[in-house]
């Protein structure tokens, strides 16, 4: 049930009139961790990540070469970090970036599978860095050659499995009515909350929002489905006007 906000008694007169302060709005990490951000602010902040990952990994490097001189291969003139060195921290970095954006992307009631192509790319990285090391190690000649060719073939395969993952396969249709009580299931796009029985096209639980034709469209349902209204509840304008 809504929560019902009594409005403050008027001022007397004489007393100087108060002005309630404007609600301050969520931090933009529980705008991430509620699933209430839109996806432009998601891929931004997947590319700030991108790029902090890309920064922290040579930086670190660098400072473990320095630490330790068996990871240094220079001769005496400063840290150079071993390449190994580099593709391991490349190959974590890489690790907490998926894992960070199936994070990020499944912060919402309209969820997605990510488990599998996080799990698949991350087994494509791990064969193309144990195949990289086995043609450095056995082949001659211009090795570099065929270990770009597997890292473009590796790119390539890891795109296809998120294409996979996130294409639409068909009309993904949302049935009408709850199971639980038989009445029309409109729920809130943002969050997820039950709207119906609500007084107002506005959710109570995140505060977003709609217009009655905005709320219906959002639904999912199937075509030609609108929710009817329920006799008992003649007087809520979201079920009267859907």
């Amino acid at each position: 049930m809504p929560t019902v906000t009594i409005p403050p008694p008027p001022p007397l007169p004489g007393q100087p009139r108060t002005i309630p302060a404007p609600p301050k709005a969520p931090s933009l990490w529980r705008e991430l961790s509620e699933g209430t951000t839109g996806w432009g602010v998601r891929l931004g902040v997947n590319f700030a990540l991108a790029a902090a990952m890309a920064g922290l990994v040579p930086i670190l490097a660098y400072v473990l070469a320095a630490l330790n001189s068996s990871w240094d291969r220079s001769s005496g003139y400063g840290p150079y970090p071993d390449d190994e060195l580099i593709g391991f921290l490349a190959a974590m970095a890489s690790g907490g970036f998926l894992a960070a954006t199936a994070w990020l992307w499944s912060r919402s009631h309209h969820r997605r599978p990510v488990f599998t192509p996080v799990a698949l790319t991350i087994a494509i990285a791990a064969v193309t860095i144990g195949l990289g090391i086995w043609v450095d190690e056995q082949l001659t000649g211009e090795r570099e050659l065929v270990i770009g060719g597997l890292v473009c073939l590796a790119g390539a395969g890891a795109v296809l499995v998120w294409v996979q993952s996130f294409r639409r396969r068909g009309p993904r249709w949302r049935a009408l009515h709850n199971r639980e009580d038989g009445m029309p299931d409109v729920r809130c796009p943002a969050c997820d909350y039950r709207m119906v029985g609500l007084t107002e096209s506005r959710c109570p639980e995140c505060g977003a929002a709609y217009t009655l034709d905005e709320l219906i469209a959002k639904q999912g349902f199937g075509p030609g489905a609108t929710p009817a209204p329920n006799p008992r509840e003649a007087g809520h304008p979201a079920l009267r006007s859907a």
